[in-house]
């Protein structure tokens, strides 16, 4: 989902001729990704971005005291950490 996400962007930064889908790219991702302050358009890229809010996600998820996560954790983790317990097929 990620990587079908991350091409609309970078198809901006392309120019095409004529009929072609594909196009030479007109500057460097590293360079548009970059923070307006270092060179650069200042546009996140979206695969660093998705794995920091899910590293966020996971730290409020074994860290915080919130009562959603007590809830999950009385409920599905009573005496095991997530990804020790089988489920499923495999």
């Amino acid at each position: 989902m990620v990587n079908q996400i991350c091409v609309y962007p970078k198809n901006c930064f392309r120019r095409k001729y004529g009929t072609q889908e594909t196009g030479s790219a007109l500057v460097a991702w590293d360079t548009v990704s970059k923070p307006k302050s270092h060179g650069g358009l200042g546009i996140l890229d979206i695969t660093t971005h998705n794995k920091a809010l899910l590293m966020k996600f996971l730290h409020k998820f074994l860290k915080v005291d919130n009562p959603w996560v007590n809830i999950i954790w009385e409920t599905h983790y009573q005496d095991t950490l997530p990804g020790d317990k089988m489920v499923g097929s495999f």
